[in-house]
C-alpha cells in the first residue's frame, strides 16, 4: 500500500494528489459527495492524513518528470491513504492487545490512536495568545538568531490561512454564481411545471445543450474554477517582503528533506507515526514557489513550531533559558485565569506551608490557592511536554512522562490538602514566610485538585480514574482533574460564572467516581455539561450493565463552529450553560458575594434536571413578585435534592440569624435531610449580595 503511494508520488505532482486532501482543512469535508451510483462516500480526510502524505512525499526528490495529476490519479491517492489509515488503526488495536492487558494497554492505545487521527492543540485565539506570553521573554533571541520576532511569525500564519480562506471562498463563489446563471437559463427556457413535464431524455438533453451552448464561456470558466479548488494553487503563499522569506528559510521543506520517514526506522518505513520534519516545518518549498498544504498545522501547533526552531538553533539556550522561562510563564498565567474568575483578592500565588512527612518537617509549595466561598481549588502548573516516542504510544517513555506531568501534580495538590486537613487552622505564606492565609477545613465543603498543563493531554487528561493499574502511579484516587491551558481558556469563555465553573468542577468530580466517562477530548466533557449537565441516568448502569459512556468528539460541533464563524466574522449563538433567567441571576448574585455557603447551595440547585431548574427559577420569580406588590418579605423552599433543603429569602433586610436557625432545626429533625441551605438577600436579586447559611445533621 506504501509502495503504491510511493509510486503516484513518482509519477504525478505530489502536490497535485495532496491538493484534494488539504481542501478538507478548508471545506471540513471529503473531498466529493457520496458517489450517487454506488452510493459509496469519498473519504473523509483528517489533518493528520495532510501531515502524512506530506510526510511521505517530501521523503524522496521531487520527480523530474511529473505529469499533473489526473482526477483517476487524485482520487486512487485518497483511497489509498483512507485503506492505510484503517490498517493502521486496526495494527495500533491489536498490537496493544497482544502486547500486554490492562490500563497500560489502553493508555498505548489512546495515544497510538490520537496521534493518527488528531491534530491541532487549541482554537487559534487561544493558541496565538498562548504563544505571545509564552514567547514574549525570547524575541530578542529569535531576531538576533532568526531574524523575526514570535510576533512576526504569528502574523504570518494569520496572513497565511487568511489568504487561503479567501482564495478558497473566491472560487467557490464564482463556480456558484456561474451555476445560478447558467440555472436562470434553464428556468427561463423552460419554467419549473414545463420543466418537469418533459416527456423523455431527448428533450431534457436538447434543453440543457442549449443552455450550455449559451453559455460556453461560463461552463469552461465553471469547470476550470472548480478544478482550481482542489489544485495546489489554492495553497500557495505570498511572501511579503524580507520577513516572511526568513520564515520559509527556517520552516520550508523542500523534497527530500524528510528522508528520515523512510530510511531512520527501516522495519517500518513509511509507516504513520514514523519519524518527520513536517510537524516542526509544515511549509513546502519547490524552487521559488512556496505551499502551505498543511495551514492548520502551521497555526494550531504554532507554539510546538517555534519552540523546535529554538532548539534547532540553540540546544543549550533551549535547555538553561527558555524551558526556566516557559515554567515561569505556565504559573503565572495560571494565576491570572484563576483570578479572572475569582478576584484577586481570594487567589494566592505561590504559597507556602509546613508539612510533617515520615516523622521530618518539610517545607512544601503549591503552585496556586484559591478560596471561594466554601470551595478550595489546590491548583499545579506543569509546563513540561510529551516526548515524541510517548505520543507515539512507547508505553515506557509515556508512563514516565505522565507521572511528571500529572501524577506528580495531584500528588503535590494532594499533599497541601491532607495539610489542611491535619491543622485547626492550616496556614499559607509567601516565600518569605509572611502569613497570606489560613484554611479552616470545618468551614469548607469540597476542594478540588487542578493541573494545569502546557501540553495537550487530551487523550489521557479525560480518562484519569481509569489508570488506577498503570504500574508505579501508586494510588489514583489523588488524580483529579487535569487540563492544558488551552482547553482551560476555552472553559473560561464558555463558562465565565466562577460558581458554574466550580460547579463544572463538581460535576466532572461525580462523574470521575461513577460510570467511566470514556473521552478523548476535555472539551467534549465541556460541552455535555453545558447541552446536558454530565448527567448520567445512572439507573441504566448495574450489574451485567454497560459501565462506560462514550463522547465521540461529535459534542463540540457547535464549539467548533462558534470560534469558526466568530473568525470569520459571521453571526452565531454563543454556547451556554442551560438555566432559566431567575436561577442564572442567583447564580450571578453568588458570583458577586460567595461568602460561606453560596457555592455548595448552587451546586445543588444546578444538580437538578431541566425541570428542576425551571421549578427553582419560577420560585424566585412569584417571590420577587410578591414583594414587589406588598413590599413584604417571602420565602421559598425547594428540595429535597439528594438529601438537601434550600431556602431562599427575599425582602427589604436580611432574614434573622434566630429565624435562619429555626429553620434549619425543623428540616434537619426529619428523616432523610441531612444538610438545609439558606441563602437571603435584598430585593431585588439581580443588583443583591446574598448572605447564604449551611446547616448539616450532626452524625
Amino acid at each position: 500500500m506504501i509502495a503504491q503511494l510511493e509510486a503516484l508520488l513518482r509519477k504525478y505532482d505530489p502536490l497535485d494528489l495532496i491538493a484534494p486532501i488539504a481542501t478538507w482543512q478548508v471545506t471540513g469535508v471529503g473531498d466529493r459527495q457520496p458517489d450517487e451510483e454506488t452510493s459509496r462516500s469519498e473519504p473523509l480526510f483528517h489533518q493528520s492524513d495532510v501531515e502524512y502524505a506530506l510526510s511521505l512525499a517530501l521523503a524522496s526528490p521531487y520527480p523530474e518528470a511529473a505529469e499533473p495529476a489526473t482526477p483517476d490519479a487524485k482520487s486512487r491517492f485518497a483511497e489509498l491513504l483512507t485503506e492505510l489509515r484503517e490498517k493502521a488503526s486496526l495494527h495500533n488495536m491489536f498490537s496493544a492487545m497482544s502486547v500486554q492487558s490492562g490500563e497500560a494497554s489502553a493508555l498505548q492505545f489512546i495515544m497510538r490512536s490520537w496521534s493518527l487521527f488528531v491534530r491541532g492543540s487549541s482554537y487559534w485565539p487561544f493558541e496565538r495568545r498562548i504563544c505571545e506570553g509564552v514567547f514574549s521573554g525570547v524575541d530578542s533571541f529569535l531576531r538576533e538568531k532568526a531574524g523575526f520576532s514570535s510576533i512576526d511569525f504569528l502574523n504570518f500564519c494569520d496572513r497565511v490561512q487568511r489568504d487561503i480562506e479567501e482564495r478558497f471562498s473566491s472560487t467557490v463563489e464564482t463556480a456558484h454564481q456561474l451555476l445560478l446563471k447558467m440555472a436562470q437559463t434553464l428556468s427561463s427556457l423552460a419554467p419549473a411545471p414545463a420543466y418537469q413535464t418533459l416527456s423523455n431524455d431527448k428533450e431534457l438533453d436538447s434543453l440543457e445543450s442549449q443552455v450550455r451552448a449559451m453559455h460556453a464561456a461560463d461552463v469552461d470558466t465553471y469547470i476550470e474554477k472548480r478544478a482550481l479548488v482542489e489544485r495546489k494553487e489554492i495553497f500557495e503563499v505570498t511572501l511579503d517582503g524580507e520577513i516572511h522569506k526568513r520564515i520559509v528559510e527556517q520552516f520550508a521543506l523542500k523534497f527530500g528533506d524528510n528522508r528520515d520517514f523512510l530510511e531512520k526506522v527501516p522495519k517500518s518505513r513509511g509507516w504513520p507515526l514514523g519519524p518527520t520534519l513536517v510537524r516542526e516545518r509544515p511549509l513546502v518549498r519547490v524552487g521559488e514557489r512556496v505551499y502551505a498544504m498543511a495551514f492548520l498545522t502551521l497555526t494550531q501547533s504554532a507554539r510546538s513550531i517555534i519552540e523546535s526552531l529554538i532548539q534547532r538553533l540553540d540546544p543549550n539556550y533551549f535547555e538553561n533559558r527558555y524551558l526556566r522561562h516557559r515554567d515561569r510563564f505556565l504559573e503565572k498565567e495560571t494565576v491570572q485565569v484563576m483570578r479572572a474568575w475569582f478576584g484577586e483578592s481570594n487567589v494566592y500565588e505561590s504559597v507556602y506551608y509546613d508539612a510533617l512527612e515520615d516523622g521530618v518537617v518539610k517545607r512544601c509549595e503549591l503552585d496556586c490557592l484559591v478560596r471561594f466561598g466554601d470551595v478550595l481549588l489546590l491548583v499545579e502548573a506543569k509546563a513540561g511536554a510529551l516526548a515524541p516516542p510517548a505520543r507515539r504510544g512507547e508505553i515506557g517513555r509515556l508512563k514516565s512522562d505522565l507521572k511528571k506531568l500529572v501524577v506528580n501534580a495531584h500528588r503535590q495538590a494532594a499533599r497541601a490538602l491532607s495539610h489542611v486537613h491535619a491543622a485547626q487552622g492550616a496556614v499559607f505564606s509567601d516565600k518569605e514566610g509572611n502569613r497570606l492565609t489560613e484554611v479552616v477545613w470545618s468551614k469548607m465543603s469540597r476542594a478540588f485538585s487542578v493541573n494545569v498543563t502546557l501540553d495537550d493531554l487530551s487523550p489521557v487528561a479525560p480518562n484519569l480514574s481509569r489508570m488506577s493499574a498503570v504500574d508505579g502511579w501508586g494510588d489514583a484516587s489523588v488524580l483529579r482533574w487535569t487540563v492544558s491551558l488551552a482547553d482551560l481558556l476555552v472553559i473560561q469563555d464558555m463558562l465565565p460564572s466562577p460558581v458554574s465553573f466550580l460547579h463544572y468542577l463538581h460535576r466532572r468530580d461525580v462523574v470521575r467516581h461513577g460510570p467511566e466517562l470514556n473521552s478523548s477530548d476535555e472539551l467534549d466533557c465541556l460541552m455535555f455539561y453545558l447541552n446536558q449537565g454530565l448527567w448520567i441516568n445512572e439507573g441504566e448502569f448495574g450489574p451485567g450493565k454497560v459501565h462506560t459512556v462514550m463522547l465521540d468528539g461529535s459534542f463540540t460541533n457547535e464549539l467548533d463552529e462558534y470560534y469558526v464563524r466568530t473568525r470569520c466574522g459571521l453571526p452565531v449563538a454563543k454556547p451556554g450553560l442551560k438555566v432559566p433567567d431567575k436561577l442564572r441571576e442567583l447564580v450571578a448574585s453568588v458570583d458577586r458575594s460567595p461568602r460561606a455557603a453560596g457555592p455548595s447551595l448552587v451546586f445543588t440547585l444546578l444538580d437538578c434536571d431541566e425541570e428542576g431548574r425551571r421549578k427553582a427559577s419560577e420560585l424566585i420569580q412569584e417571590i420577587e413578585d410578591r414583594y414587589e406588590q406588598d413590599g413584604k418579605g417571602h420565602s421559598c423552599t425547594i428540595g429535597p435534592i439528594d438529601g438537601a433543603m434550600v431556602l431562599l429569602a427575599c425582602g427589604s433586610g436580611m432574614v434573622s440569624q434566630d429565624k435562619v436557625r429555626a429553620w434549619a432545626r425543623r428540616w434537619l429533625s426529619r428523616s432523610g435531610i441531612k444538610v438545609a441551605y439558606v441563602l437571603s438577600w435584598v430585593y431585588p436579586l439581580a443588583q443583591s449580595k446574598p448572605r447564604s447559611w449551611k446547616f448539616a445533621r450532626n452524625k
